[in-house]
């Protein structure tokens, strides 16, 4: 899958090409999109210790549908993830302490995402394609 940087609202991600859109233009307003639904958005919320990261969510979401039905994309899209919480974090936080703590929580979303997140993103290829 092709990726490209593109600054968003002051905030160097990392995205896919092709029929990628952001569906609001900032942080601010950007809808919830953690994508996990029921007990996945109590365990992955939009929200790294109040700060916003429905961008890097969406982002991850719209890798998923886009992506080829095959573990390496499914691990790179998890990378991306894991980049752009790094990003947000890094440009969003302005204390040392409340940085830190969400770059330990950043680290756990990504775990989460790359282990259980796997049912999701197959379920996600399956309902594209069933007779697989």
């Amino acid at each position: 899958m092709d990726t490209i940087g593109e600054r968003f609202d002051g905030v160097e991600l990392i995205r896919p090409v092709g029929s990628f859109i952001w569906p609001h233009p900032t942080f601010e307003g950007f809808p919830t999109c953690c994508g996990a639904g029921g007990w996945g958005d109590r365990m992955i919320p939009d929200t790294l210790w109040g700060m916003n990261i429905s961008p890097a969510c969406w982002i991850h979401d719209q890798m998923f549908a886009m992506a080829p039905a095959n573990w390496g994309a499914f691990h790179y899209s998890n990378s991306v993830f894991l980049h752009n919480l790094g990003a947000i974090n890094e440009a969003k936080s302005v204390n040392i302490f409340i940085k830190k703590m969400r770059q330990i929580r950043a680290i756990e979303y990504y775990i989460a995402v790359d282990t259980l997140g796997a049912v999701a993103f197959w379920n996600c290829k399956n309902q594209i394609n069933p007779s697989k």
